[in-house]
């Protein structure tokens, strides 16, 4: 293969991931756990989604408008739940669980996303982190795919 067939064949692959990942079938809800196993605030439960970690934390009230957290009536209140993919948007190394500053931090360069909303938290130019759509039912939180 020449150098103009490879750099085409490179050029055609990388034009067409975007749109196949476009056009793929949305993940499958996961079961993820009770509400009820959230005791509290900044409680967090790891688990696997759409082949990837993620991770589902119970949270303060969100800012007004936000549109990535999930309110639902538990435990005689409402409890505001958010959940992302653990993969630092940057270059897709596992950032940590929340830290004492509410921030999940990756260990390949040290980006910092607040655990609220998944934005980033260090001034680097970082898109936020993926957001995964959730819903329950009968107290069960479920993934159901992306917001």
């Amino acid at each position: 293969m020449n150098r103009r067939k490879a750099l085409r064949h490179l050029a055609t692959a990388a034009l067409a991931t975007p749109l196949a990942r476009a056009q793929a079938a949305p993940p499958r809800p996961y079961r993820v756990v009770e509400v009820a196993k959230l005791e509290a605030e900044w409680s967090f439960f790891q688990f696997p989604f759409d082949g990837r970690h993620a991770l589902l934390l119970r949270v303060p009230r969100p800012p007004e408008g936000d549109t990535r957290s999930l309110a639902v009536e538990a435990q005689g209140a409402t409890v505001y739940l958010v959940a992302y993919h653990l993969i630092c948007t940057h270059l897709g190394c596992t950032p940590s669980t929340p830290n004492a500053e509410r921030q999940l931090v990756c260990p390949c360069h040290g980006s910092r996303f607040h655990a609220l909303d998944g934005r980033a938290a260090d001034g680097r130019p970082n898109p936020p982190l993926r957001a995964i759509a959730l819903e329950v039912r009968d107290g069960v939180v479920f993934a159901t795919g992306y917001r």
